[in-house]
């Protein structure tokens, strides 16, 4: 395991990416918006790339703003976590 901990988290709004350290501790927390659409009632509608752009784009800032690099080139290293909530 890394020296760290990702995880992206997708809501009805926005996407978050959040970054732990070894001991469980929260050191990083990015978010960014995306639209939604009501086309009736009850009903929610969203564009898939968004939200991947969306995702990638917190998770981004979130290494950069920490100084860690996937790749393994600078010295901090992270595993990623996923899970996934079917909706």
């Amino acid at each position: 395991m890394g020296a760290y901990i990702a995880a992206l988290d997708q809501g009805t709004a926005s996407s978050r990416a959040l970054l732990f350290d070894r001991e469980q501790q929260v050191i990083g927390i990015t978010q960014k918006e995306v639209s939604v659409l009501y086309p009736r009632e009850g009903w929610v509608e969203q564009d898939p790339r968004e939200i991947y752009s969306s995702q990638y784009a917190v998770m981004l800032e979130l290494l950069i703003k920490h100084g860690i690099r996937a790749a393994g080139k600078w010295d901090r290293t992270f595993s990623p976590l996923m899970d996934e909530t079917p909706r």
